[in-house]
């Protein structure tokens, strides 16, 4: 059916400015002015990355890390070799001990079924076009997070448009509305530490008040800390020196990966890696969520600590903020959390089509569901 070939030995020193691209394990890792292989063609990974599989519609050059493929002609549609490729899992080929890799005599005993040419084809066109509708619902994600990120800086460097007329110089030689205090940031949040909870206190550990560590926040897919309690109490709280946070509190990681940051849906308690923000009378949570997002640089940059990176709770509540108005805090919640609604919506759109394009995958290159008729199984040649 096809040969892989070694690629070709190109360190970056040897390399002349210019448009072919370059492909290793992972990709494509630079360009080079001259090409070692005509276009379209299939690189895939030998050593690191093994498996991963790089498609170049252009002339391009595979380092030595990577296989090329070499198709047999006019028995194998390049795009179907490309997709059935793509869904193979070659990491359970890995034998090596120490750095990851592929040999091909592996690959060549691997046996798939061939379809003619023809449905090959049908099934390339089925799976490019799931491939594009991911690509088409990446970009909108790529647009709609980069206009996420100017409307927050609009927000609450000058709030909403249309809303203000007049303005005053700053502290750091910025303008802001008239009408905004400036404040620090103790003057709307109530800020808490975490801590671990004694192992010897059983409520903790046995009636489901959820603890919460930083790690769930680089793992959960939204703003939202949906932790999960059988009944929520504090019941031997103070014997630990463990407060309750309660819902609606903004959850934010001082420690380490400083800046990450999550509301809470019910009460929890949080281990040292937090400093926990709870909204003050007349200030909007969701407005202060999305507030302390645009402090993540001058979080990091108050950090100290030479085991680890920290920012202290003294540090936090002394940050400079612009206080708006409780109904504009309300309509710049309301703005940023649609755009955060409308992103988590084409997250779960490019997940989706990515499920459907595994599973169609699955069935087309398997010959559980034909394109059109007529199969044999082929092996992969060595030659």
């Amino acid at each position: 059916m096809l040969k892989l070939q070694y690629g070709y030995s190109l360190p970056e020193r040897d390399r002349s400015p210019g448009a072919v691209p370059v492909i290793g394990s992972a990709g494509v890792v630079g360009y080079n002015m001259r090409a070692t292989n005509a276009g379209p063609g299939i690189v895939v990974g030998r050593k690191g990355s093994i498996g991963s599989v790089t498609y170049s519609a252009c002339d391009f050059t595979p380092i030595d890390t990577t296989y090329f493929v070499v198709p047999m002609d006019g028995k194998v549609d390049l795009r179907w070799v490309y997709h059935l490729l793509t869904h193979e899992d070659f990491s359970r080929l890995n034998r090596a001990t120490g750095i990851p890799g592929l040999n091909r005599d592996d690959v060549y005993s691997l046996r798939r079924p061939l379809p003619p040419i023809c449905e090959q084809r049908c099934i390339a066109k089925f799976l490019d076009a799931i491939s594009a509708a991911i690509a088409r619902t990446e970009a909108v994600i790529f647009t709609t997070e980069h206009l996420r990120e100017a409307l927050l800086h609009q927000c609450f460097a000058h709030g909403l448009p249309g809303w203000h007329t007049t303005w005053k110089e700053v502290p750091g030689g910025d303008k802001a509305p008239a009408a905004w205090k400036v404040v620090r940031l103790s003057d709307v949040a109530e800020v808490t530490g975490g801590s671990t909870p004694s192992r010897s206190v059983p409520e903790f550990w046995g009636h489901g008040i959820p603890w919460v560590t930083p790690s769930e926040l680089t793992q959960r897919p939204g703003k939202y800390l949906h932790v999960t309690s059988e009944s929520i109490t504090d019941k031997g709280l103070a014997s630990t020196g463990q407060k309750l946070i309660p819902a609606g509190s903004v959850l934010l990681t001082s420690r380490a990966t400083i800046g990450l940051t999550a509301i809470n849906v019910v009460p929890v308690a949080t281990n040292q890696g937090f400093q926990n923000l709870v909204a003050k009378s007349g200030i909007h949570n969701l407005w202060l969520y999305f507030y302390i997002q645009t402090m993540k640089q001058e979080l990091r940059r108050r950090a100290s600590g030479s085991t680890f990176r920290e920012v202290s709770r003294s540090a936090v509540r002394s940050l400079p903020m612009l206080l708006p108005s409780l109904a504009e805090q309300r309509c710049i919640a309301a703005v940023l959390h649609s755009i955060d609604t409308a992103i988590e919506q084409l997250l779960q759109e490019r997940q989706r089509l990515q499920l459907l394009k595994a599973s169609t995958a699955a069935a087309l290159l398997t010959g559980q569901l034909r394109a059109c008729p007529g199969t044999h199984e082929h092996r992969l040649e060595k030659h």
